[in-house]
């Protein structure tokens, strides 16, 4: 009987339950560097890039700045710029470099995709550009949160449900609320969490994010389902 209880014990502790779906989701297993580690899921062969700026270059055109996160892109590819709730249809036209143009470009080179078609106020800073069908927007998400140990002398920290939150993915921010399972994530701690963003994201999951407040980093995320 006692090796019963214990089992129990252990099972309801591993299984986190989120409220809004009804599933119940285990971090029990989960490591800190497992929740750091960016591993979005994007159909085989896609590619995608953050854009970090944005800048109009006269008689030429809209040029995206950012970091290639997945894939490769090359001179004539069709795109597709994802955020902000809505998503156009683009084509690059040229590839810049550092100091020179490229026909490609891969996965961790910094870049600039000269896009058609699209104006310099219908890219902002913080949206995907990504093979079309790769990435959607997205408002609702359940994921695993790691609340950091922050340092400092006496500083103690926690993430608690409706806390005033601010969630970076890769370049872009924006605010929503929390929801976590049990109310509050300690120091050092893992648990499960309901974020709903006040503004639309292109991520699929295996995202990672930040969660921060008064410019500090609170803890670290990884998007385990997307719910809307």
């Amino acid at each position: 009987v006692l090796c019963i209880m214990i089992l129990v014990l252990l099972v309801g502790c591993s299984l986190k339950k989120d409220n809004s779906t009804g599933k119940s989701y285990s971090t029990a297993n989960m490591t800190v560097d497992e929740i750091k580690t960016n591993d979005e899921k994007l159909p085989e062969g896609s590619f995608s890039l953050y854009v970090q700026d944005v800048f109009k270059i006269t008689n030429r055109g809209t040029v995206a700045t950012g970091d290639v996160m997945v894939g490769t892109v090359k001179v004539g590819d069709k795109v597709q710029i994802v955020g902000n709730g809505r998503v156009l249809e683009s084509k690059v036209v040229s590839i810049e470099k550092y100091k020179n143009k490229g026909d490609s470009a891969t996965k961790g080179e910094m870049v600039g995709l000269l896009l058609e078609g699209v104006e310099r106020d219908q890219v902002s800073r913080g949206d995907v550009i990504a093979t079309p069908g790769a990435v959607s927007n997205h408002t609702e998400f359940v994921a695993a949160v790691y609340a950091e140990e922050l340092e400092g002398k006496g500083e103690m920290n926690s993430l608690t449900s409706g806390g005033d939150y601010t969630y970076y993915f890769t370049v872009g921010d924006t605010t929503g609320t929390i929801k976590i399972d049990g109310d509050k994530i300690d120091a050092g701690q893992i648990g499960t969490a309901t974020i709903k963003l006040d503004k639309a994201y292109g991520f699929n999951t295996g995202k990672t994010f930040y969660i921060r407040q008064n410019g500090r980093t609170l803890g670290r995320g990884k998007v385990l389902e997307i719910t809307k």
